[in-house]
This record gives C-alpha cells, structure tokens and sequence, in this order.
C-alpha cells in the first residue's frame, strides 16, 4: 500500500516537472503553450454535445474490463471539460463501472467454482473477506480510500458476501471522491502549468486549489487506513501464528472484547481416509496415519468383526477389554471415533483406569454392571447399569467396572478419539506385584458391595417371581 501510494506521488511529479520543462522551453524558443489545451478543447467543440456521454462510456468500459488507463483518462478530463465538470463525469464513470464490475464479479464468482477457488486461494482474499465480514460498509470506505486501482476492489469485493445497496454502492459513492480529485488534478496541475497567466488571480488560486486539496486528503487518508489494515492482517493471520500440532484454533471474543481460545480436534479434510498400512521399514512420525489411495477403498474398510466374540476372561480379573482404533479398523481414520468391548464374569472388574486423549460413552449390552469415575476432588460417582443402560465417562477421569450380577455381564464403548490412550494404575503402581494387586481388588469390591448386594438381591426376587 505504502509502495503504490509513493508510486503515485512520483508520476504526479514527474508530470508536473516535465510541463514545468515544456513551459521554459516555450518561453525561451517561442512555443505556443496554449497549443496543447486548444488540441483538446478542440476535440471537445467537434464532439459536441456526445463528449460527456462518450467520455463517461469509454471510461466505464476500460474500469470494467480492468484496463490500465483510467489515470490518463482521469487526467485527462480536466484538460477536456475543466477541473469541476471532470469531477462530475469521472464520478458518472466510477459509479458505473463499480456497478457493472460487482455485477460481472458476482456473475462470475458465483457461477464458476474455478474462478471462486482460484480467489479464495489468494491470501489477500482472506483479509478482504475478513474485513468485510467484521465492519461491513466501514471496510469497503477505506478500501474506496485507499491507492489500490479501484476495478481490483470492485472485483475483489464481488467474491466476499458483501451485501450490493449498503455495503458496496453507498461507501463507492463518498469513498471514491478523494481518489477522483487525486487524478484530475494532475490533468488541471498540467494546465496550470501550460495556461497563459492573463487570467484573474481568483481563478488561478482555485485552480491549485482544488487539485491540493484532492491530492492532500488522499495522502492523509492513506495513512490512517495502514493502522486498520493492520489490524485486520493481524485477525487473518492469527491462525498460522499459533502453535496447532493437529487441532484448530479458534478465537472468540466477549462483549468485553477479552480474547478467549479454544481447542477442538481438526475436522476431516476429506470424505473418507481408512488408514494405509505402512509398507517401510522405517515408521513415519506424524499426527494420525496416512489414508489409503482412494482407488484402493473398498467397502470392507468401513467394516470391523474385531469385537464379535467374547474376550478371554479366565484371569486374576475375571474382565477381557479390547479397545480398537483406526490402527485395527481402517475406516475409522480422520472420523474422531474408537470402540471397545468389555466382557466381565461373575465377579469380574475392570480396574480404574483413564483415557487421557477421549471421553468414553459406556453401553451394556448384557447383564447388571457397577460403573463409575472418580473427580479430580476424589468424589466417587458410581451407577449401576442394566441391559440397554449407558453411562458416560469424562476425559482423563479414572473410571471402573464391575459385574453386578450373575451372568456375564457385556459392555460396548464408543470414545470420542482417534487414538484415546490408556492410562491404567494396575500397570503402573503395580505390575507383577499380585499382593498389592489382590488388596486393590479387594478394596473396590469392598467400595461397591452395598450396591452389589442390593442389585442381586433384587434380582433374585425378579427370578423367583
């Protein structure tokens, strides 16, 4: 912005220096300085009363069709019409071509999901997008204020949701006007150089007049947009800036206007991804498993048996558990989703353990089971669940079960993570010390054998009757 505000500032020096030039040779070898505005009032005199309408088309048209001469064409007004009726027809011009542009944008953004991916892969787009969203007709005026060439934003703003009346066509109208005096008053500067001095001191002040005026506003507002732009870049940027390893980052903002930042896994980029085995020796370290080439899918990896059949439960526990992630069920990549099985003799437990990574959904499918967590306060939260019961587990949480009754007892678990993790404190405090095993087990059983009780002998009764 700043590059294309200095890049004006010297075409408009440069213009002004190379008439000042042509005026001293005149003076020192008898050039006629009136010949060159006399060449295009003449044009204007031939035209008659079409030169404003043809002016106002042509000008439109190379707005429209983004061609790179709107600055002469500007310019060149004043030389043709005068300063303030080239305000009127530049003005005609600019609203004209805004509409059209939009229009043919919108028609073209809409109707082409070429051209719509090809502007939403532009990283500015973001920042225009994310300005509009956030200040609407406040964004689209300082854009108007701006040095960038105005069929680019008329373009640019057709791809956001900007709304045409309000947002778009109102904020052209006031934010185009500083610009439009920028670009005449390098055509009315260039006659100023050239015009003879016979005219009033009146006229001749009003001819620097205007032309500073335009030319100095557009210069201020210039700078007081560059603190908002950078604003907004710093929102869109924001994102990337923050450290994401495998989760998105979204920022939210209070009535305060106190940043918060939450965290969630990242969603799936794309329909389906059962995981590829890994066919390297070498294991490749990333955040999830590779997905398999989608002319390899086929319906079976959407499928598991893993769980179909009862786990062996002729252990010190009396329990089997199996867990199964995307590493054994291949359609379960990118989905966010693991399930288990628990099978529980009589007597059987699972022993407190956590899943530091998902929270776990625990149905049963068979039987009367005693499940329960325990709180970073150590409050024990414990239910006893029947057939077609479910209770949930917290993330992190230390939670259990036991069989109730006395039957098998069957649980399925459904954990909202790819790959939950165990955290289990027999493996961990214990391991092969059965002494201190056995007196855990002892004193779970102990914690819960009221409800145990209680819930067999309720059955019994139902059995009897």
């Amino acid at each position: 912005m700043g590059r294309g505000r200095l890049g004006k500032l010297w075409i408009l020096c440069l213009v002004v220096a190379i008439l000042a030039v042509a005026r001293k040779a005149g003076k020192q070898y008898g050039w006629d300085k009136d010949a060159a505005l006399q060449m295009f009032r003449g044009l204007s005199d031939r035209l008659g009363i079409w030169v404003i309408p043809l002016y106002v088309t042509l000008h439109t048209l190379t707005l429209s069709l983004c061609l790179p001469y709107a600055v002469f064409f500007e310019a060149g007004a004043s030389l043709l019409f005068g300063f303030l009726p080239a305000i009127i027809c530049v003005f005609s011009a600019k609203i004209l071509a805004a509409s059209l542009s939009f229009w043919i944008g919108r028609f073209l953004f809409r109707g082409s999901s070429t051209a719509r991916e090809w502007a939403q892969g532009n990283k500015y787009f973001h920042i225009l997008s994310r300005g509009v969203e956030r200040d609407g007709w406040k964004f689209v005026l300082l854009a108007r204020f701006s040095p960038i060439p105005s069929y680019v934003i008329n373009y640019a703003l057709a791809a956001t949701k900007v709304g045409f009346l309000m947002d778009f066509l109102l904020p052209t109208v006031i934010g185009c006007l500083p610009m439009i005096l920028q670009n005449t008053s390098i055509g009315s500067l260039a006659s100023i150089a050239v015009a003879s001095t016979t005219g009033s001191e009146k006229s001749q002040v009003l001819s620097y007049l205007f032309p500073l005026l335009g030319i100095v506003s557009s210069i201020l507002i210039s700078f007081r947009i560059k603190k908002y732009t950078s604003e907004v870049t710093g929102d869109v940027e924001l994102k990337p800036a923050m450290p994401s390893s495998g989760e998105n980052i979204h920022e939210c903002k209070d009535n305060a206007d106190l940043s918060q930042v939450s965290v969630a896994d990242s969603s799936p980029l794309q329909d389906i991804c059962p995981a590829a085995a890994t066919l390297t020796e070498k294991p490749i370290f990333i955040n999830g498993l590779l997905c398999k080439n989608p002319a390899t899918i086929t319906a079976s990896d959407f499928k598991t048996s893993e769980l179909n059949q009862a786990g062996d439960t002729d252990n010190f526990l009396r329990s089997s558990a199996k867990i199964t992630t995307a590493a054994d069920f291949p359609g379960l990549n990118t989905q966010g989703l693991s399930i288990a099985r628990t099978d529980l003799a009589v007597d059987g437990m699972v022993v407190p353990h956590a899943h530091p990574r998902a929270s776990e959904l625990f149905y049963v499918s068979k039987g009367v089971v005693v499940a329960g967590f325990i709180a970073t306060g150590g409050r024990l939260y414990q239910q006893s669940l029947r057939e077609g019961d479910a209770f949930v587990f917290p993330r992190g949480l230390l939670h259990f079960s036991l069989n109730a009754g006395y039957e098998l007892a069957t649980a399925f678990s459904f954990l909202n993570g790819q790959n939950p993790g165990v955290v289990s404190i027999m493996d961990a405090m214990f391991g092969s010390d059965s002494v201190m095993l056995d007196k855990l087990v002892r004193r779970m059983r102990s914690l819960s054998d009221l409800e145990i009780g209680h819930i067999r002998n309720v059955t019994m009764a139902l059995e009897r009757s």
